[in-house]
């Protein structure tokens, strides 16, 4: 896959959301596994803060139509290449940000920030990579997978509270 023609796909995803949403939009995040390496068919995972939203999942998702439209001859650039791309946004507002999700874990060590207007997502990986350091969580591998051990001293009957709270 072309790396380069990625780029700019990225550029052009913060550019036609600054346009769509102006400053409603409060941040992009790129993770997964395309921060790392591009494969042939894959989708772009994004965490993207708008504020506000509506209510309803099916709402959210309708209204990052027009940005993904404006997005569609980029997209096809990549099947002419023999691949194929999609974004998969999760959106959320600026409140539902700020509340830990497992999500996040990963993140610290998978992700890009495309565009963070208040620092809002770089403070929340922030304070997730220390509260992983603080509890001692920590990944592993087993085959194609990876899972996390949250608290390592824990008895299988014992209660904690994973990640951190504003």
């Amino acid at each position: 896959m072309n790396e380069k023609l990625f780029q700019k796909l990225l550029l052009e995803l913060v550019k036609e959301s600054k346009k769509h949403f102006k400053s409603e939009l409060k941040g992009i995040l790129l993770f997964g596994s395309t921060v790392k390496y591009l494969k042939k068919v894959t989708d772009i995972d994004l965490l993207i803060c708008i504020d506000p939203l509506p209510e309803k999942r099916r709402k959210r998702f309708e209204i990052f139509d027009p940005v993904e439209k404006k997005l569609r001859l980029r997209l096809e650039r990549f099947q002419k290449d023999g691949g194929f791309l999609h974004f998969s946004p999760i959106l959320r507002t600026e409140k539902e940000i700020l509340q830990f999700s497992p999500l996040y874990l990963d993140m610290v060590d998978c992700s890009k920030i495309l565009y963070d207007s208040k620092g809002l997502l770089r403070g929340v990986l922030k304070k997730t990579k220390e509260w992983i350091k603080k509890s001692g969580a920590y990944r592993v591998k087993k085959g194609l997978l990876w899972y996390w051990v949250l608290k390592p001293d824990a008895h299988f009957d014992q209660k904690f509270k994973m990640g951190w709270s504003d």
